[in-house]
């Protein structure tokens, strides 16, 4: 009994082994697909940061763009709307003074 005993530990020390040889291979394995798969989403993520300032970069120049146009779309309406109102209230004063002169003229 004492061999029996003796040859199915050893069995089964061997068998232990062999499995925790397999299960570090697995786990070498494992970690190097790992390494591969963080550089890839390092690669990736230095991409979306490139994507990201030259998106930035655009929306800055919208963003100028759009403020010069407000500025000039400003400045056409101090140059061209505020003269053309003042010529406005002109005639209409001169249009108000004509139909006054002109019902004076009529009741005479």
């Amino acid at each position: 009994m004492d061999t029996t005993t003796q040859i199915i530990l050893f069995i089964m020390v061997t068998v232990l082994g062999i499995t925790l040889i397999v299960v570090g291979i697995l786990v070498v394995f494992l970690l190097k697909d790992l390494r591969g798969s963080i550089s890839k989403i390092n690669f990736i993520l230095d991409d979306v940061g490139k994507v990201s300032d030259s998106f930035s970069k655009s929306t800055l120049v919208i963003e100028d763009s759009l403020s010069f146009m407000k500025q000039s779309i400003e400045n056409i309406k101090e140059q061209v709307a505020s003269p053309i109102a003042t010529f406005m209230g002109i005639l209409t004063l001169i249009s108000k003074f004509n139909k006054k002169g002109g019902d004076k003229h009529v009741g005479k």
